[in-house]
């Protein structure tokens, strides 16, 4: 009689305790579900508010830029001097009259006519350069002036010399190689192709340029062409 009295009392503790766990459990879950819930609406507002006011930045606070005016960014980095973009060949003319002597290519020197369209650095060709088509058009409208000669006078590569400097180059003729200073021009055949013609020292020299070279000293001339000396 003890035993089973012991034993259905026994039985009643694990039926009590089991409800009470799955009671636990079950309020856990609500409690977790509620949570998930809770979570979820507000992770949804929290998308609306980002959509609909957005922030200044993922991390922060935008930073202040440092305003630039107008003359230092339209400035070329090499040159110093204002530039548009793109030059057009009245810009580029009046380039090679203030430098008086330039080459085409880089790598030299004096200045650079691809430089400074491209306003940076240049190793190699300029022809690998997204901005060749804008070297080549300028190239070519300088070579068509008749106030810039083209000949191969810095390093053996095309140059431009502008008129202004001819009196002096003259004068100094006997310190450069003739080769150098023969005039070259690019022609097109009728057969399509491209053809250089070069006219030799002195002939391409204007009558008015020897007259005005004959009465420059050495020292005036040289003085005119340092930076070739």
């Amino acid at each position: 009689m003890r035993a089973t009295c012991g034993h259905s009392f026994r039985h009643s503790l694990r039926v009590v305790g089991a409800r009470h766990f799955y009671r636990l459990w079950h309020r856990l879950d609500c409690f977790a579900l509620w949570c998930t819930r809770r979570c979820c609406r507000w992770s949804h507002r929290r998308v609306l508010l980002r959509f609909y006011f957005p922030p200044a930045t993922p991390l922060g606070i935008r930073k202040a830029q440092p305003q630039t005016s107008s003359r230092t960014s339209n400035v070329h980095p090499l040159t110093k001097r204002p530039m548009a973009d793109p030059m057009n060949a009245k810009q580029a003319l009046a380039w090679v009259t203030e430098c008086g002597v330039a080459v085409e290519s880089v790598r030299a020197s004096v200045p650079s006519l691809a430089q400074m369209v491209t306003g940076e650095p240049l190793r190699g060709s300029w022809w690998a350069h997204p901005k060749r088509n804008d070297i080549f058009r300028l190239s070519r409208a300088i070579r068509s002036s008749p106030d810039v000669l083209v000949c191969r006078l810095v390093d053996g590569k095309i140059t431009y010399v502008h008129r202004r400097l001819w009196p002096a180059l003259v004068a100094l003729a006997g310190r450069f190689s003739k080769g150098r200073l023969a005039a070259v021009k690019e022609v097109h055949t009728p057969a399509g192709k491209h053809k250089l013609l070069v006219t030799p020292f002195p002939k391409w020299v204007p009558k008015e340029i020897l007259r005005v070279s004959k009465n420059l000293t050495q020292k005036e001339a040289a003085s005119q062409l340092a930076f070739l000396l």
